[in-house]
């Protein structure tokens, strides 16, 4: 959790910098009595078929009735019939790259699609509406677009609604082209959530997801979940993702992905990291232990890297600064400094991070200053983090937990 907020801090700076958020969008007094009473319509969807994807172990029983078909070798694309006038246009995805990136990329096909079904050009667009939450434990992104095809008289208006959530290794998204029936979409969708649950073949001993906030406006969510191997050493998944609006039209989107092995110590094996922002690639980043040393290779926007790093001893793995907030917990333990991953705006690999106890006044147990940035941490009495929070010139990035599983300690079976 320590570098989680380094990366936060990054993409924020890197994606986000100079944005102002909206919290209505789209407000009543804007829009037709109609089209406001019609945002109200909801459906008690009485449809019910099964979600099969056998590739994927994915077989439950879902609301709508569905035709399911494959795409290429790494996406299936279904039509969900709810019992409302336009069905559920829903893909899921083993190749993306990100909840928000995909998202937006396939709300732009889904507007292209209206525009050539309708036999008219998308004249205008803005956006009306985005949300982030949590449903039955899986974070969900939704973007909705209201849109104009045609001119004058044959204009015609339209809301297509979508949604995104990583359900374990497999990304799933559905639009609903219609005004209104946002309560029965997102019911429709938990269903679907819940069937491609069936498809998740291991379960972390450690998760934790946090809210991200940008001047106390959620932006997006961090996941991060952790596995032990036979030998002991411990995997990491990581994914932080934001997706916000900028202005009536633009919309800017991150997806982070990062993997990481460590021992049980927390020390670092091996980790990766790739990062997209508004449709470019911003890196993508491998580090390992090489017969020379730390060695450290890829790509950082669009220049090729590949050098050995002047460290030869042990950094601190993802895994590790979550051991690391344990240890915060034993006050007075004075200063501790790690060496740790974090890739900066020149992609230098490797910063010390020197961690302390807190002795402001609000609730924060303990302090992080790397390179300059000072971060405060909140952690349970556990010891597992809480909240955070970073200031940044006119920015302030801050986090709160939403979900919590297991412990940074793996517990041993009876067995054991």
């Amino acid at each position: 959790m320590l570098y989680r907020c380094q990366t936060v801090a990054l993409f924020v700076l890197l994606v986000f910098c100079h944005t102002a958020l909206a919290k209505d969008l789209i407000s009543a007094e804007q829009l037709p009595e109609w089209f406001a009473e019609s945002l109200q319509d909801e459906k008690n969807v009485t449809l019910r078929s099964y979600l099969k994807i056998q590739d994927l172990g994915i077989s439950k029983k879902i609301m709508g009735e569905l035709e399911i078909a494959p795409v290429g070798d790494s996406a299936w694309y279904f039509v969900n019939d709810i019992g409302t006038a336009s069905p559920l246009d829903c893909y899921v995805l083993t190749e993306f790259d990100g909840p928000a990136t995909s998202l937006y990329n396939m709300v732009d096909y889904g507007l292209q699609d209206a525009a050539e079904f309708n036999g008219k050009s998308l004249t205008g667009m803005r956006t009306f509406s985005v949300e982030h939450e949590v449903l039955t434990d899986i974070p969900v992104y939704s973007l909705d677009t209201l849109y104009n095809l045609g001119e004058g008289e044959e204009m015609v208006t339209g809301v297509l609604k979508s949604k995104s959530a990583q359900v374990g290794d497999n990304l799933l998204i559905c639009m609903h082209n219609e005004i209104g029936f946002r309560d029965t979409f997102s019911t429709v969708f938990t269903s679907l959530i819940d069937a491609l649950k069936t498809g998740i073949t291991r379960e972390p001993f450690f998760e934790i997801i946090m809210a991200l906030e940008m001047n106390q406006e959620q932006i997006g969510f961090s996941r991060e979940a952790f596995y032990i191997d036979a030998d002991g050493d411990i995997e990491k998944q990581g994914i932080v993702s934001a997706l916000a609006p900028k202005g009536p039209v633009a919309l800017l989107r991150s997806d982070t992905v990062s993997q990481s092995w460590s021992y049980a110590d927390g020390s670092l094996i091996n980790a990766s990291q790739y990062s997209v922002g508004n449709g470019a690639v911003a890196y993508m980043l491998f580090l390992e232990m090489t017969e020379e040393g730390w060695h450290l290779s890829g790509d950082y926007q669009g220049k090729e890297v590949d050098r050995n790093l002047k460290h030869d001893d042990t950094i601190l793995s993802d895994y590790g600064s979550h051991l690391a907030s344990l240890a915060m917990t034993e006050k007075g333990m004075g200063n501790r400094t790690y060496k740790m991953w974090a890739v900066d705006r020149n992609a230098n690999g490797l910063v010390d991070a020197i961690a302390r106890d807190y002795e402001g006044s609000d609730n924060f147990d303990y302090v992080l200053d790397t390179n300059g940035q000072r971060a405060f941490f909140q952690v349970d009495d556990a010891g597992i983090i809480k909240s955070s929070k970073i200031d940044i010139p006119n920015i302030t990035i801050s986090s709160k937990r939403v979900l919590l599983h297991g412990s940074p300690v793996p517990q041993k079976k009876k067995d054991d």
